[in-house]
C-alpha cells in the first residue's frame, strides 16, 4: 500500500492486537506532516470482515458507531504506523459532523503516533 492508497472516508478492516481485527475509518490525511488520522472502533472480531459480510446498519457514519462502538474518536498516527496495521478497504463514506467535530480537536496540533502497535 502507498501513500496514495490512503482514501479519506475509508473505512478499513485492520489487524489488532492478540489475533484479532478490528474496523477504522480515516477521517484525513496531512501528505506533507505524513500525519493520518484514524476513528478506532471498538469491536474486535476474530477473524478479517469483508464488506460483504457486513449489515447495512453500518453504511451510514452514525449506524457503524452505534454498532460498532468508537474507541478513539480521532488518532493521528503516521502512514507507517497505519501500513503495519495491514489495512484493507472495505467502503468509503462521507465524514459525519460528529467525526469532524472529532477531527478539529487535534488537527494539525497533535503529533502523530509512529509506534509499530495496533489501535
Amino acid at each position: 500500500m502507498g501513500n496514495n492508497d490512503i482514501m479519506v472516508g475509508g473505512v478499513y478492516s485492520v489487524a489488532r492486537s492478540r489475533g484479532t481485527f478490528g474496523v477504522v475509518k480515516i477521517l484525513a490525511y496531512e501528505t506533507d506532516k505524513d500525519t493520518v488520522y484514524a476513528r478506532t472502533f471498538r469491536m474486535r472480531l476474530p477473524n478479517r470482515i469483508h464488506a460483504k459480510n457486513m449489515n447495512e446498519d453500518v453504511a451510514d457514519p452514525e449506524g457503524m458507531a452505534k454498532r460498532l462502538g468508537i474507541g478513539i474518536g480521532a488518532l493521528p498516527v503516521t502512514s507507517r504506523v497505519f501500513k503495519y496495521w495491514q489495512p484493507e478497504l472495505l467502503f468509503t463514506q462521507a465524514i459525519s459532523g460528529d467525526e469532524q467535530l472529532d477531527l478539529k480537536e487535534c488537527f494539525g496540533l497533535a503529533q502523530p503516533w509512529d509506534d509499530l502497535l495496533y489501535p
